[in-house]
């Protein structure tokens, strides 16, 4: 399950998968991923009007293994990444390389 979420009036919507995402590809200005416990994460983009799409992965691999098998579509976009470190610590990563 995914979520949009319109930054200018709080409002959000559910919507059923990554195929959104797919369709508006050309709205997405940059993505983020941060990663979860368990290895699971949640990747974020941040589109044009102030939008934002986030969908739930179950695990990190999985979601960039997704977003390099799409590469095509989102070629050339930003894309950071919060890693967790050890004790917990959080790592900002530059992964734009994942989508040349």
């Amino acid at each position: 399950m995914a979520i949009l979420i319109n930054v200018k009036n709080g409002t959000s919507k559910e919507i059923k998968n990554l195929g959104w995402l797919l369709r508006n590809y050309s709205k997405v200005k940059r993505f983020e991923i941060v990663e979860l416990l368990h290895n699971k994460c949640i990747l974020t983009a941040y589109c044009d009007n102030d939008i934002q799409y986030e969908c739930h992965f179950e695990s990190l691999s999985i979601c960039q293994n997704w977003l390099k098998s799409h590469k095509r579509i989102f070629n050339g976009l930003r894309l950071e990444c919060i890693l967790r470190g050890q004790g917990g610590a959080y790592m900002h990563c530059d992964y734009s390389h994942l989508l040349r």
